[in-house]
């Protein structure tokens, strides 16, 4: 009787997806990209992969995981569980032409994305040609796929450029805004769709979506721009609560209290919009921001916006004021 392989995602698409995409969006997640060798893929095979992991007690584990890359040196797949480093894996790898192969490994990591979704990265013992498993032609130096159409040949060309892309956006020595860049293209090209308009996206106002909680579930890249120039200080990225950073920008007694007050109240959705004023003191500058707060009924959306409405640079005890341009 053969071996009864286990789905612990079963029927969690909606969190897996998440998963992905939250794993996807993080800066600097893959930690160990600077000592990689092999380049990665993007691994979606026609069929489910399977595992049998050999745990540290001597029994023996049978899941089926969700792949997501693959290296002539490893796979990275996400498992609805926690894989001890170090554990003996043997993967079946699905090939393009759904032909499985079966490669042994370790695993080398293994990191909780949310919930009970995991990210497993296994290292073979021994390197393969990940192009073969993908359907590429090893023979043609620039990996068009065999027995395909210009059209998908092109398609790999745009994959490997996200590959590329992917690299880049992991290497610990790139700057943040690059990384931040290079994220958003990668997402682009692997087909991820953003629920941020592209107004908000490209906008130079930072706009960050809320949860129904207040918590901060995505930001675009002049937000973050602001996070990485003042060193996360006031402005942060995911899951922060934002009521306590308004506590933090406004801190002046009476006002905070009203402040925080409607802005819970937009939450909330006891009140549609509110603008008030948020100052940051980051090193040598002081930043003023009008900031909106409103919920757009129609999107199902809780948007935050900030202008720049004021700088003050401080020096030799002279206080001068730039003030943007409101035309």
């Amino acid at each position: 009787m053969g071996a009864r392989y286990l789905e612990p995602l079963k029927g969690a698409e909606k969190q897996l997806k998440a998963s992905v995409t939250k794993f996807v969006q993080t800066p600097g997640q893959d930690v160990v990209v600077a000592r990689r060798v092999h380049q990665r893929h993007p691994y979606k095979p026609p069929t489910p992969v399977r595992i049998e992991v050999e745990h540290a007690g001597g029994s023996t584990g049978y899941f089926v995981v969700f792949a997501h890359d693959i290296s002539d040196g490893g796979v990275g797949f996400f498992h609805g569980g926690f894989l001890y480093p170090g554990s003996v894996c043997h993967v079946d790898l699905v090939a393009s032409d759904s032909e499985q192969i079966r490669v042994t490994g370790k695993v080398a990591r293994c990191v909780c994305i949310e919930g009970r979704v995991h990210f497993v990265g296994v290292a073979f013992e021994e390197s393969i040609d990940a192009g073969l498993i993908l359907g590429l032609d090893v023979d043609n130096r620039d990996d068009t796929p065999r027995s395909e159409t210009p059209r998908t040949a092109k398609f790999q060309i745009v994959r490997e450029m996200a590959c590329q892309l992917a690299e880049l956006a992991d290497h610990p020595n790139v700057w943040g805004e690059t990384r931040l860049f290079a994220k958003d293209l990668y997402r682009l090209i692997i087909g991820h769709k953003s629920a941020m308009s592209i107004e908000h996206y490209v906008t130079i106002d930072q706009v960050a979506y809320l949860r129904p909680d207040g918590t901060i579930k995505m930001v675009n890249p002049a937000w973050c721009a602001f996070a990485i120039e003042n060193n996360y200080v006031g402005s942060v990225f995911t899951n922060a609560n934002f009521l306590t950073e308004v506590d933090k920008s406004v801190n002046s007694g009476a006002l905070e209290k009203e402040v925080h007050a409607k802005v819970k109240r937009v939450i909330d959705g006891d009140l549609i919009q509110y603008t008030f004023t948020e100052i940051y003191h980051v090193s040598m500058h002081e930043r003023w921001f009008s900031t909106t707060i409103y919920r757009d009924e129609q999107a199902d959306k809780i948007i935050v916006q900030r202008e720049l409405i004021g700088l003050k640079h401080k020096k030799d005890n002279e206080d001068t004021i730039a003030e943007q341009d409101t035309n």
